[in-house]
């Protein structure tokens, strides 16, 4: 991309693509002028505009490593400025190189990041960094954007896994450790013993929070922003690994244009995210969105060739538990024409109630609801059955590279 598209990119303009990548139309880096950290505000300048039925590239970094050359005190609201102070954290190229990571393998624009981010006012915490906003022509509140994730491309050949107290079990692991992973091929290289097939997807895709919407931790209410950590009605930290290739994942508009962000890119994790973390890997992810006027959703739901997914989230798992087969019921009987009694009965009978992320503060409990039971069913824009088996697609078996076979089709 030429230096004037990347100028033109931070100041709100839209940019072709270079390329043509899974027919991707436009093309979003993750600079410092495109991305904040810790927090999803609202009705920030656009880092990129699409018309609606657009297909976007956008490049998102890996936080873990990615330090703050500033240390700040958010202060009050999405744009007031931040207290800041120098971190004395070294740079990705420094703090990768004690990993045993090379050089030449850090990603330039986490050191483009690392050094010009206006830290004051696009950083709230040094956790998340969050590619966009992505400004959704046609968007309003009360529609929805349809994300469908067509491809999802790890940008590295390695990433970590950080273990500590913190996640389900704080006490598991006392002291803070990371595990360098590096990934072969489709699985991930966990040890000489142990190969994991790759499930790579994005930790987060969120749309800007609505105005009225306050953030699950009291010091982020207090200040009134809406921290990157517990996910909530916009989407957001789902860390959900059904949501990669082939995916549509819906979320409701609040604000005009959807304002989409997404990051914490994964490239494989258990449901739960146990340690607190996944295969933090940064990733490029190819998205089709798709407005679907007076959509009437009041959080994220998903659905794959599989599955329709319903996501109850609450800071109490037993109500996220309610949310999600409440949505789940609301659907079977909407939808597929079932008795109250005969959806609570299906229910028990084939939807499957997992825990998708516990170590946020809030707790996404998803209802599975599988497709193949329903003699009738509406066609899906994806149809990866054609290339691979349904274990194959989950990542619970690789690829056969002998074959021809890509994880990516």
């Amino acid at each position: 991309m030429t230096v004037g598209a990347i100028a033109c990119l931070a100041a709100g303009g839209t940019v072709p693509a270079f390329g043509d990548d899974a027919g991707a139309t436009w093309f979003l880096p993750s600079t410092s002028k495109t991305v904040y950290r810790g927090f999803f505000p609202r009705n920030a300048p656009p880092a990129l505009t699409v018309p609606d039925g657009s297909t976007v590239r956008i490049d998102t970094l890996s936080h873990q490593g990615q330090n703050c050359l500033m240390t700040c005190t958010p202060g009050a609201g999405d744009f007031s400025a931040a207290e800041c102070k120098p971190s004395g954290d070294p740079d990705p190229v420094a703090f990768q190189a004690a990993q045993g990571v090379a050089a030449d393998e850090v990603l330039p624009d986490a050191t483009e990041i690392f050094y010009h981010l206006d830290y004051a006012r696009r950083t709230k915490s040094c956790v998340h960094v969050l590619t966009g906003p992505v400004y959704v022509e046609g968007a309003q509140p009360g529609d929805t954007l349809e994300v469908r994730v067509i491809k999802v491309e790890a940008r590295t050949q390695w990433g970590y896994n950080t273990q500590g107290p913190a996640g389900v079990l704080p006490t598991y692991v006392p002291q803070p450790t990371r595990k360098l992973i590096r990934i072969h091929g489709n699985v991930a290289h966990f040890s000489d013993d142990i190969e994991i097939p790759l499930k790579p997807f994005q930790g987060i895709m969120a749309v800007a929070p609505a105005d009225d919407y306050a953030s699950p931790i009291p010091a982020e209410a207090v200040l009134r922003y809406v921290g990157s950590r517990p996910p909530g009605p916009m989407g957001g930290n789902m860390d959900l690994n059904d949501l990669g290739e082939g995916t549509s994942v819906f979320l409701p508009v609040f604000q005009p244009g959807a304002q989409f962000f997404t990051g914490d890119p994964h490239q494989v994790q258990g449901n739960g995210e146990a340690s607190g973390t996944a295969l933090e890997q940064s990733n490029a992810i190819t998205v089709k969105f798709v407005v679907h006027k007076h959509g009437g959703l009041n959080g994220p739901r998903a659905e794959t060739p599989t599955h329709y997914i319903f996501m109850g989230i609450d800071t109490d798992h037993n109500k996220a538990v309610q949310l999600a087969l409440k949505d789940a019921l609301d659907y079977l009987r909407a939808e597929k024409g079932l008795s109250p009694a005969d959806a609570m009965a299906f229910a028990s009978l084939a939807v499957d109630l997992d825990i998708a992320e516990s170590v946020d503060f809030t707790v996404v409990v998803t209802a599975r609801v599988p497709k193949r039971f329903f003699k009738r069913q509406s066609a899906f824009w994806h149809q990866p059955l054609a290339v691979a088996n349904e274990a194959q697609r989950q990542g619970l078996d690789p690829l056969p590279a002998a074959e021809g076979h890509d994880r990516r089709q």
